[in-house]
């Protein structure tokens, strides 16, 4: 086993050589707080020798340096971190008998908690971003990408095929297990409490025109859509009264939609074709990325979610995409068993849609 320590610091406040010298200056917000807005630089940085270990953190090998930035912000309180970490310094122990990677790889990363949110609105960024600054590299054959194993089939996967990369310089790994890589190229992680208004926008305009069928869904016959929760075996924002939903669906033509049961592009086309979006607070509303323009939005949550601005992550998102939206606060219920002290489950708990409430909202929104 090997030990390395060094100091913990931020990509823009360190020696991370951007490559060939390129960023771009983009605005961010906050999205518990869209008045919140900063500038940051969104660049490609050129690590030399390097450790990734947990959720995807990089070490340069030369410098020592860890950065800590390049991960969800407070990752501490969701993942385990191998990495210990102590007045803006860091230690970690490694198998220093690992292989190290070879060549040039571009670290992509994924979700550890496999969350199709956070997939697609904080991981796959990276890789748009890669393609806009230096599109040279995809058709470099010695330049690798490497992604957590959750992408390597799927929908997550299908999303990646979309670049056109040979699969032969994918590459999959958990980074629970710290790993070694030759030269490794990091695209900058933007902390997930922030959207990039501009690129989002733009990674909207480039699924349009990279998934088959999905611009003329967009342009396409319009239906309402109902984001099913309902099959996940455990409370997890569930409706418990929806079977009391299905007379207010049959009225106004709305299709209840599992989106877990569709393959990438049939979820990307089930949104674009819809005029209207509904749903429980949920990582499917990541998908409002593929809406046509004159969608909008209907979104039910409890009101600790709003008192804690996390409804914020999908009004902002619509925001961002031109999307009308509706908040509707309602109840929630107890799950008999679940233990509610554990902020997961507090978070997690299933909700009342009165029925009287739900049409009078769609009635309006297509006023």
């Amino acid at each position: 086993m090997t030990i390395i320590s060094g100091r913990v610091a931020d990509f823009d406040q360190s020696e991370a050589t951007r490559l060939d010298g390129w960023s771009r200056r983009e605005a961010i917000a906050l999205w518990s707080n869209p008045a919140s807005v900063t500038e940051i630089d969104l660049f490609v940085a050129d690590l030399g020798q390097a450790l990734v270990t947990s959720c995807f953190i990089p070490i340069a090998v030369g410098s020592g340096t860890l950065f800590l930035d390049q991960t969800y912000h407070d990752a501490h309180n969701y993942h385990t971190l191998a990495p210990s970490f102590a007045d803006g310094r860091y230690t970690l122990e490694y198998d220093d008998a690992i292989p190290v990677v070879p060549g040039t790889t571009i670290l992509i990363g994924g979700t550890p908690e496999n969350n199709w949110y956070h997939w697609l609105m904080n991981w796959l960024p990276r890789l748009f971003m890669v393609q806009e600054q230096h599109p040279e590299l995809f058709s470099r054959p010695d330049v690798r990408f490497a992604f957590h194993t959750n992408a390597e089939a799927g929908n997550k996967r299908a999303m990646i095929d979309l670049f056109g990369i040979d699969p032969d310089r994918l590459i999959f790994f958990d980074p629970a297990v710290t790993t070694r890589f030759e030269r490794l190229l990091v695209p900058r992680f933007i902390n997930q409490n922030y959207y990039c208004g501009a690129a989002i926008r733009r990674m909207r305009d480039w699924f349009r025109a990279k998934v088959p069928g999905l611009a003329a869904a967009v342009a396409g016959p319009a239906h309402g859509m109902w984001i099913s929760r309902e099959q996940i075996p455990h409370p997890c924002r569930r409706t418990a009264n929806i079977a009391d939903l299905q007379p207010v669906f049959q009225k106004h033509h709305i299709k209840s939609v599992v989106l877990e049961n569709l393959a990438f592009q049939d979820q990307a086309a089930s949104f674009a074709a819809a005029d209207l979006v509904i749903g429980v607070h949920g990582a499917g509303f990541a998908n409002l990325i593929f809406c046509r323009d004159d969608a909008k939005m209907l979104f039910f949550d409890n009101g600790r979610n709003d008192y804690f601005k996390l409804t914020g992550m999908h009004t902002y998102l619509a925001d961002v995409l031109g999307i009308p939206w509706t908040l509707s606060i309602v109840d929630e219920v107890d799950v008999e068993g679940t233990d509610y002290s554990q902020f997961y489950h507090l978070h997690a708990k299933d909700v009342v849609v009165p029925p009287e409430v739900l049409d009078t909202l769609i009635q309006n929104s297509r006023a």
